[in-house]
């Protein structure tokens, strides 16, 4: 993840390094007098290394990882087009002796090739436990040919290929074929439910239920990260993705978002409800709580109106976190999925995996049972609904010249202005690599609240409260004064304990479009969160003028006053009674 990061970054540096020159007319890395093209030799070391050391990672497993196993890597199977996937596949040890076996395919992520699991043990313990797993490459990445054609019908029909393959060429039982993906194979592999009936079950690992609103489009506003990475990645990795191309300038013109959404909602499981809702596929989705790309609250607004088999796992992370390196962080994540392909294509019922639960980490609750890497303990909910939960409402408010959260209205209407913040005001201006280190190590996401500039951010903290259990779906209810017909919010909750110190449980971000005679309104939904607040510690509030994700133009301004007091701003925190 590191290293995946890293070459992230790398670009996401060069862009910012661009601005920076444009700004200031001044290239710190332009060529010296000495002759030296620092800046193209930088770019080009950087890129190279990071190609070289993901590639190591993403090319194919290793030979430990698949000791004893039968894996027969990189065949081809040819289209009815006339492209040649790529595919890999593992065969039971007993294969040989006849009978039938229950498939699991296995899609890529975006950027490399179905062989890519390194970072990812699910292949190799499918096979142990008897399944046929085969590796499908999508069209356009590794060494398969073609364009990347984002999980669409072309997509789809690829998966049915793959399918007859392995009628033809394997003791498949096909009335026991699931379909996995991390990421982008994860939305192929929920997306082509949809058309094939022999798909009996399918899980996506930070899929996406809604390409548009949760994805590309989160909050009314621009994921400027999703579409960057789709890009960046990709191109470092020598993907094929003229449309990733094509959809990253859509998204930076305003004129061509409305092209973006229509050809995200043909992409999106929620618009195909009433298909799925009929054909009843148990659908299992194993996300992270700080996913950037695909928002997990739009993951629980598909669980709920979704009327077939279903479950949703949360574990504390980023895109992804939750299955690299899966066998040392002990998250638990890569044994629940192994348990619902056994329970839906193996008939193992004897255990109970929670069909109908959404399944909850508790951020900041280590548990007692394991003593290496941040096992969580859970919650689960049956039938998870956010009516499930109470509500504590907090009153935004001034007392004393202080930002104060009020557990009662306070009679006297005050506001704070809020400018655009220039940069990034919390984590250093580098949010990942804490959240990184969370999903890796559980170590806990702090912050120093006493640094942050108030003109640009403002910090509400409450009194000392009892214990509370937060769960799912908090939020804020905004109220401001503007001068911007579109200002972007950001807000995070914090845990404050006693001696000071304030650890992340939760943040959200959206963009006011209610904007009417300089007011604005809205609500700012917080990531859905399992947190146990501890008893004397404090909640803090804190609402930023810069996002993480966000497409932020020149043209953007966040100006705000909020408002407080009577009839002013309120939070919600959801909680289990």
């Amino acid at each position: 993840i590191v290293i995946v990061a890293l070459s992230c970054k790398t670009v996401e540096n060069q862009d910012q390094h661009e601005l920076a020159q444009s700004s200031e007319g001044v290239d710190p890395l332009a060529t010296e007098n000495l002759g030296l093209d620092v800046k193209g030799f930088w770019t080009k070391t950087s890129r190279g290394i990071s190609e070289k050391v993901i590639k190591f990672f993403y090319d194919r497993p290793s030979e430990i990882q698949n000791l004893g196993l039968n894996f027969y890597p990189d065949r081809t199977l040819t289209t009815d087009d006339g492209v040649d996937l790529q595919i890999s596949y593992y065969l039971p040890k007993n294969h040989a002796n006849g009978g039938k076996f229950p498939a699991v395919i296995f899609v890529n992520p975006w950027g490399s090739s179905s062989n890519a699991n390194q970072l990812s043990r699910l292949p190799q313990r499918l096979t142990k436990e008897g399944f046929i797993v085969l590796l499908l490459t999508a069209r356009g990445f590794g060494k398969s040919g073609g364009e990347a054609a984002f999980a669409s019908e072309r997509d789809q029909k690829d998966v049915s290929l793959a399918i007859d393959w392995l009628e033809n060429n394997t003791h498949v039982d096909t009335q026991n074929i699931g379909i996995v993906g991390i990421s982008y194979g994860g939305g192929v592999g929920l997306m082509s439910v949809l058309r094939e009936t022999r798909l009996k079950t399918a899980v996506g690992i930070n899929a996406w239920s809604d390409f548009v609103d949760g994805g590309f489009l989160a909050g009314h506003g621009v994921n400027e990260r999703a579409g960057r990475f789709l890009v960046d990645f990709g191109d470092l990795m020598k993907s094929r993705i003229r449309e990733a191309y094509e959809v990253q300038q859509k998204l930076k013109d305003p004129a061509t978002r409305a092209d973006v959404a229509a050809w995200g909602l043909k992409r999106s499981p929620r618009e195909f409800l009433s298909v799925y809702n009929q054909r009843k596929a148990p659908l299992y989705f194993v996300h992270t709580y700080n996913d950037a790309f695909f928002k997990p609250n739009a993951i629980l607004d598909f669980y709920q109106r979704y009327e077939g088999p279903k479950k949703v796992s949360f574990f504390q992370g980023v895109h992804g976190t939750n299955m690299m390196f899966e066998g040392f962080a002990k998250q638990g994540a890569g044994d629940d999925v192994v348990d619902w392909f056994n329970y839906w294509l193996r008939g193992q019922t004897q255990k109970d995996i929670g069909v109908n639960t959404v399944d909850f980490a508790i951020r900041n609750k280590q548990s007692e049972r394991s003593k290496i890497g941040p096992s969580r303990e859970h919650v689960l909910y049956n039938n998870w609904s956010q009516d499930q939960f109470s509500l504590k409402t907090f009153y935004l408010s001034k007392q004393g010249g202080k930002a104060t959260l009020l557990s009662g209205p306070s009679a006297a209407a005050t506001e704070t202005s809020l400018k655009t913040a220039p940069k990034l005001a919390l984590f250093g201006g580098d949010q990942d690599g804490d959240l990184i280190l969370e999903g890796l190590l559980g170590t806990p996401v702090r912050q120093n609240l006493g640094k942050i500039d108030p003109a640009h951010t403002a910090v509400y903290q409450s009194e000392e409260l009892p214990q509370i259990k937060i769960r799912s779906i908090s939020k804020l209810h905004v109220k401001a004064k503007t001068t911007s017909p579109n200002p972007q919010v950001t807000i995070y909750l914090f845990a404050q304990s006693k001696s000071g110190d304030a650890q992340l449980i939760t943040q959200g971000s959206t963009t006011l479009v209610d904007v009417r005679g300089g007011r604005a309104e809205g609500d700012i939904d917080f990531h859905a969160i399992a947190y146990d607040l501890e008893a004397g510690s404090r909640l803090a509030l804190v609402v930023d003028t810069r996002d993480w994700d966000f497409l932020f133009g020149p043209e953007q301004n966040n100006d705000i006053n909020l408002l407080e007091g009577a009839g002013g701003s309120t939070l919600q925190v959801s909680f289990a009674p």
